[in-house]
């Protein structure tokens, strides 16, 4: 009989602990559940409760305004110009004595104008200017000094010659450009003129590769060329414009 008092009582106990766990359960629960109340209750600032909305709506203006912007697309190939009539050297036929110089480097020239006199056994030759330009005497020459034949008396270079153009294509940029596609062809400091810009168009392109792999493009100068005076062969880069790109295009192609 005691044993079974016993026992009631030890279950009652457990009983009364079991039901302060759970009340003290239940009261932190219900403490919590208040705080979540309270912060759910409260209104969020606009920023917070707009912000997602503007950033999607920004987004999607930038994404249809870069389908629509067009961008020229570029690339820069080495180039050469030179002028298309080369210079013309004139020669002493045979040996003798210079006797005197009609003309000096850089001056301008026209065709059977005497350049100089040279004297042989009493007989006087005079050296003419086969052509029209600008004349460049040989430094080495002064009246009095002996002439050798075959030697080289001066040059005479054209005036405003018209300009060739030529540009280098890797193989993977050949297959990118067209005929007609226009060229602007940067000279850099030339004639007193910083930055000089020759507009022009692609005119041929070689079908055969060169020895290095790479191909040949012509381009035909429209202008500027008249105030270019270009005597020797002159290395630069040309800027090709194959046409436009839409800017989602170029940022894709960049991811």
């Amino acid at each position: 009989m005691s044993n079974s008092k016993k026992n009631i009582s030890k279950q009652s106990t457990d009983e009364t602990k079991v039901e302060n766990s759970v009340r003290c359960s239940l009261k932190g629960l219900s403490h919590h559940c208040n705080e979540v109340d309270e912060l759910m209750g409260t209104v969020s600032p606009w920023p917070i409760r707009w912000g997602i909305t503007v950033i999607a709506m920004i987004m999607a203006i930038l994404f249809v305004g870069s389908y629509y912007i067009r961008l020229p697309e570029k690339i820069q190939v080495p180039c050469t110009l030179s002028p298309q009539e080369e210079p013309c050297c004139v020669k002493a036929e045979s040996h003798g004595t210079l006797v005197s110089l009609n003309k000096t480097s850089g001056q301008p020239v026209s065709a059977g104008d005497t350049i100089c006199m040279i004297a042989r056994f009493g007989k006087y030759q005079a050296i003419t200017a086969p052509k029209s330009g600008f004349a460049e005497i040989n430094i080495s020459l002064t009246p009095g000094c002996e002439i050798q034949q075959g030697q080289e008396l001066l040059y005479i270079f054209p005036r405003n010659p018209a300009v060739i153009a030529l540009v280098s294509l890797t193989n993977s940029q050949v297959s990118k450009i067209n005929k007609g596609m226009p060229v602007h062809i940067s000279i850099g400091c030339i004639s007193n003129q910083p930055d000089t810009i020759c507009l022009g168009a692609i005119a041929e392109i070689s079908s055969i590769p060169q020895a290095d792999g790479s191909f040949v493009a012509r381009i035909e100068v429209s202008s500027p060329t008249n105030n270019l005076n270009l005597v020797y062969k002159l290395h630069t880069v040309a800027t090709i414009t194959l046409g436009e790109k839409r800017l989602i295009q170029r940022l894709w192609k960049k991811v």
